[in-house]
């Protein structure tokens, strides 16, 4: 029998990135050609709203969830996945800490803090001044703190700067050299038009939660020539290694959408094919198989995250992403 296929999903009832997650669901189910359900539980992007919700996913007796696009959101989770032995997968969390015990039934379809901190710096080095302008939140001060040591390892000193929303006017020292933002996309904006406000006229880089057209479309002209790095499915774009200087239209951008497709569509292959499978055995079994998706075949590397996304940095240039840097992960030993 054909049964209707069932899994969780949680994120943040509104907000570009949570479409992505539930257009994902649709596309991978059609791509597989199965009826397929999700129960959906509300996280606001904050950790006792998803605990919360961790648990009335876990007493609709799902096998996996697939969601919780924030790392505060995801990182409060866990723990109780861990404890009722449900499988989850992480389409669009960064923190490098989002599985620290090894608990073999956590997954993540989507690249690193340290990837991103890397890209970051290697796209616009950090000349004699950097600054750090991060934002209070969990994904914020991650990326924060392996932005630092990126620069750091540079020989150079950054100067961190902790804001929260709604922004307040904070004048930049006049001797900055480069500014890297670390915040969601909504935050990013908001310290691009303060900069450009202020002045500032070098060189601005923000992380992968920018990579949406929310934020080019609603920083309009002040997003000029900003650079945002992030991993992708390059497939999706059909991008080659000397693609620099190809062009997304903002049109075109779709934010977590490629990660959460294909953490669905494995998510609905595994409870599929292991009905009686849950939490750590389903997550091994996840983790020591490959899987075909609509853009090509993912595995995933022994610490549970996905290999095959490339690192990427474009620049906004009239309302579109040029691409400025490309690295092929997998054939530089880059998949974790």
């Amino acid at each position: 029998m054909n049964r209707t296929l069932r899994i969780g999903l949680s994120a943040n009832a509104s907000g570009p990135h949570t479409r992505e997650l539930t257009q994902a669901f649709a596309d991978a189910s059609q791509w597989l050609n199965r009826k397929a359900e999700f129960i959906w539980a509300e996280d606001g992007r904050d950790p006792t709203m998803a605990a919360r919700a961790a648990v009335q996913l876990a007493n609709a007796n799902v096998a996996i969830v697939v969601g919780h696009l924030s790392a505060a959101a995801a990182l409060a989770a866990l723990p109780v996945y861990v404890e009722r032995n449900i499988a989850f997968i992480a389409p669009a969390t960064s923190h490098k800490r989002l599985n620290p015990s090894g608990w073999r039934g956590a997954l993540r379809a989507f690249g690193t803090d340290t990837r991103t901190a890397r890209t970051m710096v290697t796209v616009c080095p950090p000349g004699a001044q950097p600054v750090v302008a991060f934002q209070h939140q969990t994904y914020g001060t991650a990326l924060a703190q392996e932005l630092e040591a990126v620069i750091l390892g540079r020989g150079e000193v950054p100067r961190l700067i902790g804001c929260s929303l709604p922004l307040t006017a904070r004048a930049l020292p006049a001797q900055t050299t480069t500014l890297y933002v670390a915040g969601i996309h909504e935050f990013c904006i908001e310290v691009v038009r303060d900069a450009r406000g202020q002045g500032f006229g070098g060189p601005i880089v923000v992380g992968d939660d920018c990579f949406t057209p929310n934020f080019v479309n609603l920083c309009g002209t002040v997003a000029e020539g900003t650079l945002v790095a992030t991993q992708i499915v390059a497939s999706r774009y059909g991008f080659q290694q000397d693609d620099i200087g190809s062009v997304i239209e903002a049109t075109d951008i779709d934010g977590y959408h490629s990660t959460s497709l294909i953490a669905l569509t494995v998510a609905l292959q595994a409870v599929a094919q292991y009905p009686d499978l849950r939490g750590a055995e389903l997550g091994h079994v996840i983790q020591q198989t490959s899987w075909a998706t609509s853009y090509g075949t993912f595995g995933f590397n022994p610490q549970g995250d996905l290999v095959g996304l490339d690192d990427v940095a474009f620049e906004v240039r009239g309302g579109r992403l040029l691409l400025k840097h490309f690295e092929v992960a997998a054939s530089a030993g880059l998949s974790a």
